[in-house]
C-alpha cells in the first residue's frame, strides 16, 4: 500500500505543480504564434462566462511563447477577460504545454485528462508552474483545490460543460484509455475504455489504492481479479472495491469495454 508521503507526492504531481523543468518534452511541429493565441483567446473569452470564474491573473507558456489572462470586474460588476502577450512583472502561476497539447485541448481533450498519469515519473502534457518570485508557501490545500477546479473549468468551453467520452480524447493510463472527469477533495472520477488485450493495473505497485473504487460498467465486459479472485465484470453492473484491496482488469474478449471509475474517500 502506498505510504502517506507517496499519496501527498502523487497529489502534487497530479496537479502538475513541478519544479523540475525538463521532466517532459515532445517533438512535434509547432503552431504559429497567431494560431496559439487564437486558441487561447477562445478559452479565455469563454471562461469569463463560467460560473467558476473569478478575478485573477494566470499565465500560459506554449512552446517558448508566453501570454497571461486578466479576469476582472467592469463598472457593472460583470467579469471581463483579456489575453495579453508575455508575462506580467508580478509573479504568477501559469500552465506550460507544447503546440500539440494545445491542439488536443482545442479538439476536446479536457484539463483533467491532460494531466492523467499512472506513476509519478510518467510524462504528462499539461503542467502548472510558477514564475520566479512566486511565494511557494502559498501552495497549500486550498490553492490545490482551486487549481483542480480551474483546470477542469477553464479547458472545457460552453455551458453546460460537456466531456467527450471517446478514445479519441483519452490518454493511456494504468494500461487503459482514460478520460478524466471531476476531481475534488476525496473524489476522483474518470471514464475508461479497455480494448481487447489491454491490462489495467498489471504492475503490482498499482493494484492497491488508499481510497475506495466504484466501477460502473457501461458497455461490454472484461476480466477482473479482486483480492486474488478472478471474475467477469459485466455491463449494467457496478462493483465496489474497498480501499487496500488488490485489483486488476484485462480484456480477453473480442470487443472493447467501457466503465466509469469513481474513487472516493481518504486518499482519493
Amino acid at each position: 500500500m502506498r505510504t502517506k508521503t507517496n499519496i501527498i507526492l502523487n497529489t502534487f504531481l497530479l496537479l502538475g505543480i513541478l519544479l523540475h523543468p525538463n521532466l517532459y518534452s515532445q517533438n512535434n511541429e509547432s503552431l504559429p504564434k497567431e494560431g496559439k493565441e487564437s486558441i487561447l483567446n477562445s478559452f479565455v473569452q469563454d471562461f469569463a462566462k463560467d460560473p467558476f470564474a473569478r478575478e485573477m491573473t494566470f499565465g500560459f507558456k506554449v512552446d517558448e511563447d508566453q501570454w497571461h489572462m486578466i479576469i476582472e470586474k467592469d463598472s457593472t460588476g460583470a467579469l471581463t477577460s483579456l489575453l495579453k502577450n508575455g508575462f506580467p512583472n508580478t509573479p504568477i502561476l501559469y500552465w506550460e504545454m507544447d503546440s500539440q497539447t494545445l491542439s488536443w485541448l482545442d479538439k476536446g481533450i479536457n484539463g483533467e485528462t491532460a494531466t492523467a498519469r499512472a506513476q509519478a515519473n510518467d510524462p504528462y502534457p499539461l503542467r502548472t508552474r510558477a514564475t520566479d518570485g512566486f511565494p511557494r508557501y502559498t501552495i497549500n490545500k486550498e490553492l490545490n483545490e482551486f487549481l483542480e477546479g480551474l483546470r477542469l473549468h477553464f479547458w472545457t468551453r460552453g455551458l453546460p460543460e460537456t466531456f467527450m467520452l471517446s478514445k479519441d480524447v483519452a490518454r493511456l493510463s494504468h494500461g487503459g484509455y482514460v478520460v478524466g472527469l471531476v476531481y475534488a477533495e476525496g473524489l476522483r472520477t474518470m471514464w475508461y475504455q479497455l480494448d481487447p488485450g489491454q491490462h489495467v493495473n498489471e504492475d503490482p505497485i498499482d493494484q492497491k489504492n488508499p481510497s475506495h473504487s466504484l466501477i460502473i460498467v457501461t458497455r461490454g465486459k472484461f476480466n477482473a481479479k479482486i483480492d486474488g479472485k478472478e471474475l467477469i465484470f459485466k455491463e449494467g453492473h457496478s462493483y465496489l472495491v474497498p480501499a487496500g484491496v488488490s485489483h486488476e482488469f484485462w480484456n480477453s474478449f473480442e470487443n472493447a469495454a467501457e466503465s466509469i471509475l469513481i474513487m472516493y474517500g481518504e486518499g482519493a
